[in-house]
């Protein structure tokens, strides 16, 4: 029996197998740069205990564990998660990569091609082992549901300066949050623990409003799929297929076309969703190791 874990910034997804799945689990965030010992431990505890459970099965009976983990490109972020998984699985092979490398394998397998993996961050990873992007939220993640909730916020507060057009965003970024007057949400978001979590928690409003045929909404939606495309492009040389993957796509139509029509544009490949999941793609590294 094996595991394989995706953890993520804002969700922890673990899945046992033995050839086919038969156990899931879900925990918390697990951003190795950004989190404490204790949350990982608690993230991974959650998500691998609940996936063994429903397997019928207890620790001991796992032959490998492979996890891939936001954060963990840092020294020292990953010597923290690596002891973590040291104590939750002592005496287990242990094998541990960055998220967006599992969300590659779960794409294409051993086999060639590009992912552009988008929830919390935003990263593309190649089979050949070129990255772009993955930069963090501060100084990067263009086109990531963080990066988009605060444009959200943005462009909310705009229109209430009269700067730009009317949005049905400010209205419902008050509801979400509780706020009597939008200028509020500043505060909020500067003394948030954890500010980029806030943010990324907007996307899910952007597409609800968007939905709602926003203009603003569905602007920066289809914007962010254009940023996206760039992390494609620069890795299609030598042209290759090209997968999409994560909750700002799955959830965004308006982010995947718009990302799916660039990339189609300035290379002649049309990218697809990727037909299994990062979690996925652990888990068969867990068993191919």
């Amino acid at each position: 029996m094996w595991l394989g874990i995706d953890a993520g910034g804002t969700h922890t997804e673990a899945l046992v197998g033995d050839g086919a799945v038969r156990g899931r689990g879900e925990g918390g965030p697990c951003n190795a740069l950004r989190e404490t010992s204790d949350t990982l431990r608690r993230s991974l505890g959650d998500a691998s205990g609940a996936a063994l459970r429903r397997a019928g099965r207890l620790r001991d009976a796992l032959q490998g564990v492979c996890v891939g983990m936001a954060g963990v490109g840092d020294p020292a972020a990953r010597a923290q998660a690596f002891s973590v998984l040291e104590e939750l699985f002592p005496g287990v092979p242990l094998h541990l990569c960055t998220d967006g490398h599992v969300a590659l394998v779960g794409a294409f397998g051993a086999g060639p091609g590009i992912m552009v993996q988008v929830g919390t961050g935003a990263i593309a990873l190649s089979s050949d082992g070129r990255r772009c992007g993955g930069w963090g939220w501060m100084v990067g993640d263009e086109g990531s549901a963080v990066e988009l909730g605060r444009r959200a916020l943005r462009r909310a507060l705009q229109a209430m300066d009269g700067r730009r057009h009317a949005t049905l965003l400010g209205p419902a970024i008050m509801d979400r949050w509780g706020l009597a007057e939008l200028k509020h949400a500043v505060g909020r978001v500067h003394d948030a623990p954890h500010p980029a979590r806030l943010l990324a928690d907007l996307f899910p409003l952007l597409v609800e409003v968007a939905a709602q045929e926003d203009a603003a909404a569905i602007e920066i939606l289809w914007n962010g799929g254009l940023k996206l495309a760039r992390l494609a492009v620069a890795l299609l040389h030598p042209a290759l297929p090209v997968a999409a993957g994560g909750g700002v796509f799955r959830y965004s139509p308006v982010t995947f076309e718009a990302f799916a029509q660039a990339v189609e544009k300035a290379s002649g490949v049309r990218p697809e969703m990727a037909r299994k999941s990062p979690a996925e793609g652990a888990l068969w590294l867990a068993t191919n190791r």
